[in-house]
């Protein structure tokens, strides 16, 4: 039987917060095949980062071996390994993630100059553009 589940299984999988809920979520990956979505997978990563302060290295490190587990299903695993990688080089896991989950634009628009700084250097993503009143009047 394969079981979708929630951030806070996957959190208590990953780290021993010393609750009575991290037993039964290692049982949970140890009963059986498991799916977690790739909106559960951007949930961890701001609960891990905001609330347990863990470094973004080290997420990396525990996605990276969640998505290598055989038993666990990732929901659109490309786009969260490609984001995993843009995060390990600086981009911000959520950015990343809406990043590479657009499919059929030619660029990827935002105000936010680190993301779009970021993003210039990693390949095979869209082009990352701030917009103006003036690039946008062009483009109609």
């Amino acid at each position: 039987m394969r079981r979708a589940i929630d951030t806070n299984v996957v959190v208590r999988f990953l780290v021993d917060d010393g609750s009575q809920e991290v037993p039964i979520a290692r049982e949970v990956f140890r009963s059986g095949a498991v799916e977690i979505s790739s909106s559960v997978m951007l949930e961890c990563e701001w609960v891990l980062r905001s609330i347990y302060k863990i470094r973004p290295e080290a997420i990396c490190e525990g996605f990276t071996a969640l998505l290598n587990l055989e038993n666990v299903f990732v929901r659109d695993r490309d786009i969260v390994a490609a984001a995993i990688d843009a995060y390990r080089n600086g981009l911000d896991f959520a950015d990343a993630t809406h990043l590479f989950m657009t499919e059929k634009s030619e660029e990827f628009l935002t105000f936010d100059g680190h993301f779009r700084k970021t993003a210039a250097r990693l390949n095979e993503a869209l082009p990352v553009r701030t917009p103006t009143l003036q690039t946008l009047e062009r483009k109609t």
